[in-house]
């Protein structure tokens, strides 16, 4: 086996062990109830309804508190029928005073082909568990 083909074997295990280790923990957060072991699963109907924005679907979404920060995470899917170069959204969220919370950045790089889906992920420091509304921007 010469050093090449050794060195790609070794990073498509690499790969596949992130692979695993993020499906654990995605699959151990979704198991979370409101609250357990200082986790808070933000379950608000504003925030985890599927939304539509400009032809990207956003769906399978999650919300959690932990250890002092909040990670939003969505699936995207674009259902616009045709490719869309745009790379980036806005989540806003809002309070039930309207008043926003947090807006976070959806990075999609390379922007989204027809009906091809990716995942987004957004985390920061702050606890807001008071977020009840979601909105999508530019």
């Amino acid at each position: 086996m010469t050093k090449t083909n050794r060195s790609k074997i070794i990073m498509i295990v690499g790969i596949i062990i992130i692979a695993l280790s993020i499906l654990f923990i995605f699959i151990g957060s979704k198991v979370s109830i409101k609250q357990d072991n200082k986790i808070f699963a933000h379950t608000s109907e504003g925030i985890i309804k599927e939304v539509e924005y400009n032809g990207v679907k956003f769906s399978n979404i999650s919300m959690l508190t932990e250890n002092g920060y909040t990670t939003f995470s969505a699936d995207i899917t674009n259902v616009s029928g045709e490719d869309i170069s745009k790379e980036r959204l806005h989540v806003v969220l809002k309070d039930s005073n309207g008043k926003e919370v947090i807006k976070y950045l959806a990075y999609f790089p390379g922007g989204l082909k027809k009906d091809e889906t990716k995942t987004i992920t957004a985390s920061a420091h702050g606890n807001f568990t008071d977020a009840e509304v979601k909105e999508i921007t530019d």
